[in-house]
């Protein structure tokens, strides 16, 4: 490896460490934005940083960040309304006129966001890893396929020196 190519992937790793576990040392947890219900504040693929909040504190017209389904979606939206204590909130986004059809519990509210960095996170999204996947499992069926072509090549080069051995005896 040259120096460069060196130097370029230590500063890859460093951006990686400031952008993704960095953070965490300071109680925020990176979320990607994966729809455009709240683009005029978070763009697709923004990758957002979220700190945990008491749901007491929470106020209509803040935004929240919460899991939907049963934890198997994380949502971000804007708090339209509160009832039970803070126990229910109800929220839209700010691209859509309605509001949410089910109020979010206090207890799936993971935070609120603190700040984003638009668009990275278009590149750590489950898409880009399943595209990824499939862009290697290319790359090694391309890389095996070739393999077995000159092995084949190969052996058939060695046969017909075999071959030509014996007949000139």
């Amino acid at each position: 490896m040259t120096f460069f190519s060196s130097i370029s992937l230590v500063v890859l790793l460093a951006i990686i460490l400031c952008v993704v576990l960095l953070p965490r040392v300071f109680g925020l947890t990176p979320h990607i934005i994966d729809d455009q219900a709240m683009a005029s504040s978070y763009a697709e693929g923004s990758l957002i940083y979220v700190q945990k909040r008491k749901t007491d504190t929470i106020l209509v017209g803040d935004v929240i960040t919460y899991y939907e389904n049963s934890g198997k979606h994380i949502v971000t939206r804007r708090v339209v309304a509160i009832e039970d204590q803070h126990q229910y909130f109800y929220t839209k986004a700010d691209g859509k006129t309605q509001i949410e059809v089910e109020a979010v519990r206090d207890r799936n509210i993971i935070g609120t966001p603190i700040f984003k960095i638009p668009y990275i996170g278009l590149l750590f999204s489950q898409h880009a890893f399943n595209w990824l996947k499939w862009v290697f499992l290319g790359i090694a069926v391309c890389l095996s396929s070739i393999t077995a072509w000159h092995t084949y090549l190969e052996l058939k080069q060695r046969r017909e020196k075999e071959t030509d051995f014996f007949s000139d005896m």
